[in-house]
């Protein structure tokens, strides 16, 4: 913890390089922000009502601009499903051979929640994002869902 202690504290004006001055971007974008999530928790300030602050026009976090548009609850939901969706797979997973199609194609679904999830802390992708969780979230449901006593000839290509 004391690195992200330390990012959170550094300044704008501290990065010599491109990276440090992103990070500085960042962390002073959660700082300033986080006050006025706080103001209005449950809610947030509803769809383009958020005000800018010290030049920061981008706010480069899905989470905080779901926090700061549509409430806390909103954030932490949408987080809450991708791990619900990973928590979905992972049994299958552990389970079944690394040459199972299920497996591959289960890994895959658990790296693209993973990943995606990951991202969206440091970048704003849209108001698309939502939909593309849930079409993964979706895919891993259907996936554990799904027969997993295929026959070989449906779920293997020929050699």
């Amino acid at each position: 913890m004391p690195a992200f202690n330390e990012l959170m504290q550094m300044n704008r004006n501290d990065g010599e390089s491109e990276s440090a001055q992103t990070a500085a971007y960042r962390a002073a974008m959660i700082r300033e922000y986080v006050h006025i999530c706080e103001e209005n928790p449950w809610f947030g300030l509803g769809r383009g009502n958020i005000p800018v602050i010290q030049n920061m026009k981008s706010i480069d976090n899905q989470y905080l601009w779901l926090s700061l548009n549509y409430g806390i609850p909103s954030a932490a939901l949408l987080l809450l499903a991708a791990f619900v969706g990973i928590g979905t797979l992972l049994p299958p997973i552990l389970r079944n051979s690394h040459a199972d199609p299920w497996y591959r194609l289960d890994a895959a679904i658990v790296g693209i929640l993973l990943g995606a999830a990951g991202a969206q802390a440091t970048v704003f992708a849209g108001t698309q994002t939502e939909q593309f969780f849930f079409l993964f979230l979706g895919l891993a449901g259907s996936s554990e869902l799904a027969g997993r006593d295929c026959p070989s000839a449906v779920v293997n290509s020929p050699a």
